[in-house]
């Protein structure tokens, strides 16, 4: 067995022995399938973390590292995305960095707000904006997102959104 083989092994046996499930036993030669039910169920569960933020960088399959870095950048705070991003090779990191960073404007659509410099809803990716348009959040984020929203869809929910604060605002 290669070294990079045991060492996903050893992981997977962590991994699986924090979730109570069993090492399927083609994981390491099997594709993603067989490893995937094992990382699904410890994404729900926080005191799995540690050990699947070590498997990131084992993952032989880039679409499922980077798929359980972009499930994990929505369920952190802000602080611990980056561990999250870092624990992927550097080739792989591109796309998850640029989602953690929307995360971030999502959320702070909905808390705080967000800055001038991130106010430009046309440079948004359709996720953000379909997302932040389904949460609501900031009135003039809503605003904006009802005028220059790249889809009908989303310009129409953030109207809808920014009515009803408008209607709470005013009662």
């Amino acid at each position: 067995m290669r070294s990079e083989d045991a060492a996903l092994l050893d992981a997977l046996t962590a991994l699986a022995s924090v979730v109570g499930m069993d090492v399927p036993p083609d994981a390491v030669d099997d594709d993603e399938h067989g490893r995937w039910p094992l990382y699904d169920e410890a994404l729900r569960r926080p005191e799995a973390n540690p050990v699947l933020l070590r498997l990131v960088g084992l993952e032989p399959n880039e679409g499922i590292a980077v798929s359980i870095v972009l499930q994990m950048v929505e369920a952190v705070d802000e602080a611990e995305q980056d561990r999250w991003v870092w624990a992927l090779p550097a080739d792989r990191r591109g796309f998850a960095r640029w989602r953690a960073r929307e995360v971030g404007i999502a959320r702070r659509v909905a808390g705080e707000g967000v800055g001038p410099d991130e106010l430009d809803v046309e440079q948004w990716s359709d996720w953000l904006q379909r997302r932040v348009a389904r949460d609501g959040g900031q009135l003039a984020v809503l605003d904006a997102l009802a005028v220059d929203g790249r889809s009908r869809r989303v310009r129409a929910q953030a109207a809808e959104h920014a009515r009803r604060a408008r209607k709470r605002l005013s009662s």
